[in-house]
């Protein structure tokens, strides 16, 4: 679910400034959204389980559990943060990163309400299946919410005009004020040999410390449920 930013003929329609005072390193101090709904990414893949093996059974079929069970982190990003540099400056409401606020002013009235954070921890408790005869651990793959846009009033040799997609981590409240950090769950297949070279991401973490968490279940209808509600809200 990739797409692919074009930079033709931007229709400019929101323009936000912030004070360079605001940061050390402001780059730029407008964005101008090309008033696009967001559109859904997927970010890069994470291992969530360590590796184990189904063995094969005698004259039956089968398939094995294995368990993912901790908490995820995904951060927001940008496609040209090799140039633009991320900085952070203090707030009455905390730490607040430069960029994604001057992006989020911009496309906030387009959000209807749902969250598009710099950062999510989201509590990762799954059971996925392995076939009889292999072995492989569970990934999971975070879906990024993204917008597109010009950037203008640059400083530090960066030329204004220079386009940029930002993609922040995509939560669904559910219930209760609960979010669920949203994404899709494989198995990844590896060597049996293999197995022992990939343990638990997990392993001593302390688990609770989610903000935006619930358990996730092998019953994909909640998922299912929330992705549907995403999608809907996107194509509004």
């Amino acid at each position: 679910m990739k797409s692919v930013l074009s930079l033709g003929l931007i229709g400019l329609t929101t323009i936000i400034s912030v004070s360079k005072a605001q940061t050390d390193n402001p780059n730029c101090t407008i964005f101008d959204w090309d008033g696009q709904p967001g559109y859904l990414q997927n970010d890069t893949v994470q291992r969530i389980s360590a590796a184990a093996t189904c063995e094969p059974a005698r004259n039956e079929t089968h398939e094995c559990p294995i368990v993912a069970h901790g908490d995820a982190a995904v951060q927001y990003k940008y496609n040209i943060s090799s140039t633009l540099r991320s900085s952070y400056w203090h707030t009455p409401h905390g730490s607040e990163n430069y960029i994604h606020s001057l992006i989020l002013s911009s496309v906030n009235s387009s959000l209807d309400g749902m969250p598009w954070p710099d950062y999510a921890i989201g509590a990762i408790d799954t059971t996925e299946t392995l076939e009889p005869g292999t072995s492989g651990y569970i990934q999971f793959t975070p879906y990024l919410r993204c917008f597109a846009g010009i950037l203008s009033n640059c400083t530090g040799g960066i030329e204004d005009g220079i386009g940029i997609e930002a993609c922040a981590p995509v939560i669904q409240t559910l219930w209760d004020s609960v979010g669920v950090l949203q994404g899709d769950f494989s198995i990844e297949k590896v060597a049996e040999d293999e197995v022992s070279q990939y343990r638990d991401p997990y392993s001593g973490q302390s688990s609770g410390d989610a903000s935006s968490s619930v358990p996730r279940q092998t019953g994909r209808a909640i998922l299912v449920a929330a992705l549907t509600l995403i999608t809907a809200s996107i194509l509004q």
